[in-house]
């Protein structure tokens, strides 16, 4: 049988509150962790949802926005075609005098 000195005992009980007190505290720390990774993900997964839901709802005037320049850019395009036309002609030679 094995008997313990009085210091041995309270040695042995501060190290395990000790060891008890740092479990806690370890336990803790992971749960942080995890909680912090949780709302990472979550902070990007509705940073790019808005991103998402912008596009879907801007789209339309987009699409208009650039529609409108395509007629734009069309348009001039057939009126230089039309100056050039006309340079070239001999009824184009007395208009654009």
């Amino acid at each position: 049988m094995f008997i313990m000195d009085p210091r041995d005992s309270r040695t042995l009980q501060k190290i395990l509150e000790l060891t008890e007190e740092n479990n806690h505290l370890l336990k803790k720390m992971r749960r942080s962790q995890a909680l912090g990774r949780f709302m990472t993900i979550l902070y990007w997964v509705i940073i790019i949802g808005i991103t998402a839901g912008a596009f879907y709802f801007v789209q339309p005037y987009i699409d208009r926005i650039v529609e409108a320049y395509t007629t734009v850019t069309n348009t001039a395009q057939q009126t230089k075609d039309t100056l050039n036309q006309l340079k070239g002609s001999d009824a184009g030679q007395y208009l654009l005098r």
